[in-house]
């Protein structure tokens, strides 16, 4: 695979993503619609890296009250999940992923198992963002299994 890297401001430092990285989130999306939750940072890096695969839902694109109708597979980039427990949805609409980058548990996660919707916890995509930076700025790489057992 190519050793290629795309930046994305984020914060006040690069989120970079490697190309193998990339590629190994997107290719494990089901095929069908995407939609994206929230158009900060991270919202506009999947949104960049899916393009015309993904629509994006959110208060600042004046689109969020869509996201009740969606189907296919989210990404939810909110604070919903995060900073609090609640969930972007009142009722999970009919979808069959959710890609929540939330690292505690959270209503969403709940939602998704009540309804056996399939669920991918965001913990994946910060370890491998640590991963990445870790030896972007130190030199030293580290091993699967050195970062699950932080």
């Amino acid at each position: 695979s190519s050793k290629r890297s795309l930046s994305f401001n984020t914060c006040s430092h690069a989120c970079r993503c490697n190309d193998s990285f990339s590629v190994a989130t997107i290719e494990r999306l089901p095929l069908g619609p995407i939609t994206i939750l929230g158009h900060g940072s991270i919202g506009r890096m999947f949104s960049q890296l899916l393009g015309d695969r993904a629509v994006v839902c959110s208060r600042s694109t004046g689109n969020w009250d869509d996201r009740h109708s969606i189907t296919g597979t989210v990404i939810n980039c909110t604070s919903f999940g995060t900073s609090v427990y609640s969930s972007p949805f009142n009722t999970l609409p009919n979808v069959s992923c959710v890609v929540d980058l939330a690292i505690r548990d959270n209503e969403l996660k709940n939602q998704c198992h009540t309804t056996a919707t399939k669920y991918v916890a965001g913990i994946e995509f910060y370890r491998c963002q640590f991963k990445y930076q870790f030896e972007l700025y130190t030199g030293i790489a580290l091993t699967s299994e050195e970062i699950n057992s932080i």
